[in-house]
């Protein structure tokens, strides 16, 4: 089940997996593993705060944290860019993710990914090593030979 709350991060739980498989080693609240994955300190915090500016509600995170700030101290997340439904973001939670920052210009107009301002803040965020992985799914529609007249006839 997904808790949710408008204008809040999002609360992922449940076991039951739809597009990714559970982690087969170690789980994430072995501390030791989370030690070696996470930025160093000072990094640590610069990153944090620089991840408060985003909207809550951009945010998901799975069910052991009772915050969303737990979860943002507790190591990098992963980030999703083009995520729609967040279909994915929300199997990344289920699957042993501390956290997903989705961003998809069809939730606000604040994630458009064209920003300079929002590219210049997710390389700096991506340089420091706050996330773990990420993840696109662009639109592709405009791709197809059916689109008449054709918008894109080269790669």
């Amino acid at each position: 089940r997904l808790a949710e709350a408008r204008g809040s991060a999002q609360r992922v739980s449940g076991s039951s997996l739809t597009c990714a498989e559970k982690p087969s080693g170690p789980r994430r609240t072995d501390n030791k593993v989370r030690a070696q994955e996470r930025p160093a300190e000072s990094g640590r915090k610069d990153c944090r705060e620089l991840l408060k500016l985003f909207q809550e509600s951009q945010f998901l995170f799975g069910e052991e944290y009772s915050s969303l700030e737990m979860a943002l101290k507790d190591g990098p997340g992963i980030l999703d860019l083009f995520s729609g439904s967040r279909g994915v973001a929300k199997a990344c939670i289920r699957g042993g993710a501390r956290w997903v920052l989705c961003f998809d210009i069809s939730h606000s107009s604040s994630e458009d990914l064209l920003s300079q301002k929002l590219q210049a803040s997710l390389l700096s965020l991506l340089r420091r090593g706050f996330f773990e992985a990420m993840g696109a799914a662009p639109v592709c529609a405009s791709f197809s030979m059916a689109i008449t007249p054709p918008c894109r006839d080269k790669l």
